[in-house]
């Protein structure tokens, strides 16, 4: 298991590549965020993928319930 706390810029650049390639990848995929306040909906599960769990926090007031629909 692989546990990403912040991405390395010499291998992605992006946080979103990082989303992405975990996304098509990953067997099983753990997601803790502090907030979300954007989900874009066209991100889909690989076919190898078998569980996520995606835990958001909401109590900053700062996730969005959209982002949260579109997950």
């Amino acid at each position: 298991m692989k546990i990403l706390l912040s991405p390395n810029a010499t291998k992605r650049t992006e946080l979103r590549d990082v989303y992405n390639h975990a996304l098509d990848e990953a067997e099983e995929l753990y997601i803790a965020s502090a907030y979300l306040t954007d989900w874009d909906a066209s991100y889909k599960l690989g076919s190898v993928c078998k569980r996520v769990v995606f835990l958001v926090g909401t109590d900053f007031g700062l996730t969005r319930k959209a982002a949260m629909l579109n997950v």
